[in-house]
């Protein structure tokens, strides 16, 4: 007996994943991209785009919007340099740990 709504929710990830694969494609051959449509077309939230951004993410500015190139960003997420563990910046005694007083 067909599970019809593992199906359902098969078949609505698929659709989902083609989607967000066409609009990247799509959208990279055109022009630069506002935080909202990078986060789309990159699967993240803006909320992510703009921890990116803080950490070097390249953007320009339009006004007072910034504005992103999709493949630029692409090679960034791909070239930065791996983030460190709190476990590792511990160990390196560069955050402290700090407990609740209560």
């Amino acid at each position: 007996m067909i599970d019809v709504v593992a199906l359902r929710t098969l078949l609505s990830e698929v659709v989902r994943d083609v989607v967000r694969a066409e609009l990247a494609r799509a959208l990279s051959a055109q022009r630069p991209m506002s935080k909202a449509e990078l986060a789309a077309a990159l699967g993240k939230s803006t909320a992510t785009i703009d921890r990116h951004v803080r950490e070097g993410m390249p953007y320009a500015r339009e006004g007072a919007r910034r504005i992103f190139d999709l493949d630029a960003c692409r090679a960034w997420l791909r070239n930065r340099p791996a983030r460190e563990s709190v476990e590792d910046m511990l160990d390196q005694g560069v955050v402290k740990k700090t407990r609740r007083v209560g």
